[in-house]
């Protein structure tokens, strides 16, 4: 049986369509899933949502730290540490989606949030490009594949929505060597601004877009040099944009303090370990973690290869443009290689620039009787904000039972032990393993009777080199525990302090089981320092 020549044609244009369709909405129910089984599995996000209810309950955003002894306590020996809650706007969002919808909604709104950072706006900007549309389907899967894998409730998911939002917007499209207009967008340039003043507020990512942005620039200004004619329309919007974005930044609660804590908060030491701040090369044995990066490097840079083969053969110019995207391509590519955390930033980069690149000019390559209408738009997004919210649904409490922080192979998180912790619980001194101590800043509040916990950038690199000196009982540890008046240590199974205390005469166990061991002191500091006068 063949098929007539009109049905022949009607396939070879709704093909595109119905395989986008189908691939992305089954990769947005993926983006669902991911959230359910990792998004909670970060004791990160307790602290996160503990600030958030702090600054909403209080009406105000903490000036001193509400979890830890450590930094009031440098304060008063002269040595304050700058305290800044650089993320104050994404820890209310948590907060409330938590407080009103409850963990599937929280876990739905960040899927959805993802969803569009990580599919809808680069699908968009590829049928905007002229790209191809099997490779822009295989390379938005990929990238949503790569951000799967960053499936946190961290406020990066705020940020690689931004990126893609900034990219949409800032990224030329085949532009003609005639589009010199001398007018500035000002659309684009209050876009730009508006966004930037929320993203300044949600996460210190938005240093990526004005990184973004000054390339762009940059690149814009020498180019209109180089050919001897005056600024154009674009480099005037990415020019003043540029300028108004960075300016708006200081609209936030500390103003430039902002700016001067970012060097603190890039530049802190990494805990030795984690896989997410390794270099790509240290993991290559976890296939599961380098091949979705891998295929979107490997997507991005086969096509800009087959590209500047084929303007080879036919001798065909490159416009400076294409140099600037290239690099662009190459550094995100780079970023990713270096440092895993970047992987989700640098895959929508790659995706969203490489179609810039190979665009085609001309007759456009998707159908245009659907991607040309804005109800298509609308009605393809809100199928893969369905589908991303019935990934939650079809898995939480169901497949996983969802808790803060969720059980995983490594850590099985001691509630019933925090509960009667935080009930015998009479005052001291407290040194945690790390995930307890972000469980205690949800579950117990403005304590202020921590060592520290996974906030590494709020304390200074001695305090941190002692906290784990500490808790793997190493060197001068009992020392240490008694400079810093520690009176209870809750710990999980596996530390050696554990194991230690355990045969020390002056601690005495509380509670000792297969997912915490608590131990107090037989006498505290205070009452061995009167014995003593």
């Amino acid at each position: 049986m063949f098929l007539t020549p009109t049905v022949a044609l009607n396939i070879r244009f709704l093909w595109p369509t119905l395989l986008a369709i189908a691939v992305l909405c089954g990769f947005a129910l993926r983006t669902g899933s991911a959230f359910v089984f990792y998004g909670l599995a970060c004791p990160d996000t307790c602290w996160l949502v503990a600030l958030g209810a702090i600054t909403s309950l209080s009406g105000s955003i903490p000036k001193i730290d509400p979890f830890s002894f450590t930094l009031p306590m440098l304060a008063q020996q002269g040595n304050p540490q700058p305290f800044v809650i650089y993320q104050w706007l994404a820890e209310l969002v948590f907060y409330f989606a938590s407080s009103i919808f409850g963990m599937p909604g929280l876990l739905i709104m960040a899927a959805v949030v993802a969803t569009f950072a990580y599919i809808a706006l680069p699908l968009r900007f590829c049928i905007r490009a002229n790209a191809f549309p099997l490779w822009s389907i295989l390379a938005v899967s990929a990238t949503c594949a790569a951000g799967n894998l960053r499936s946190n409730i961290r406020p990066e998911i705020f940020s690689s929505f931004f990126i893609a939002m900034w990219l949409s917007i800032i990224l030329p499209t085949n532009r003609s060597s005639t589009d010199r207009a001398d007018s500035p967008s000002w659309i684009k340039i209050a876009s730009l601004t508006v966004i930037m003043l929320f993203w300044a507020n949600l996460h210190s990512g938005f240093v990526y877009g004005l990184v973004l942005l000054l390339i762009y620039t940059v690149a814009g200004i020498v180019d209109d040099v180089t050919s001897k004619r005056s600024f154009s329309g674009t480099t005037k919007t990415l020019g003043i944009a540029f300028l108004t974005s960075t300016l708006i930044t200081l609209a936030n609660p500390y103003g430039l303090g902002l700016w001067m804590y970012l060097p603190r908060l890039f530049l802190t030491p990494i805990v030795e370990g984690i896989d997410e701040t390794m270099p790509l090369s240290t993991i290559l044995s976890k296939t599961e973690r380098i091949l979705p990066i891998a295929c979107v490097i490997v997507l991005c840079l086969g096509a800009i290869g087959w590209i500047l083969f084929r303007q080879v053969k036919s001798n065909e110019p490159r416009p400076n443009s294409f140099w600037v995207n290239l690099s662009v391509v190459c550094l995100a590519a780079a970023s990713c290689l270096f440092v895993l955390r970047l992987t989700s930033f640098s895959a929508i980069i790659m995706t969203m620039v490489t179609a810039a690149i190979v665009g085609k000019n001309g007759e456009r390559i998707w159908p245009e009787k659907f991607w040309n209408k804005a109800v298509s738009y609308f009605a393809f997004e809100l199928a893969l904000v369905l589908c991303a919210a019935q990934g939650v649904t079809a898995v939480a409490n169901r497949t996983i039972n969802l808790s803060l922080p969720e059980a995983t192979i490594d850590f099985t998180p001691p509630f019933d032990e925090v509960g009667s912790f935080i009930k015998s619980y009479n005052g001291g001194n407290v040194l945690a393993s790390l995930p307890i101590a972000d469980m205690l800043d949800l579950y117990f509040g403005a304590h202020r009777c921590l060592f520290l916990d996974t906030r590494f950038d709020a304390y200074p690199k001695d305090l941190v080199n002692e906290y784990f000196l500490m808790i793997q009982a190493l060197d001068n540890y009992e020392t240490l525990l008694d400079k810093y008046n520690i009176e209870w240590a809750f710990l999980t199974p596996n530390v050696r302090l554990g194991a230690a205390l355990e045969h020390n005469p002056k601690w005495s166990p509380v509670i000792h089981n297969n997912k915490a061991l608590i131990f107090k002191r037989v006498e505290s500091i205070k009452d061995q320092n009167h014995v003593a006068k």
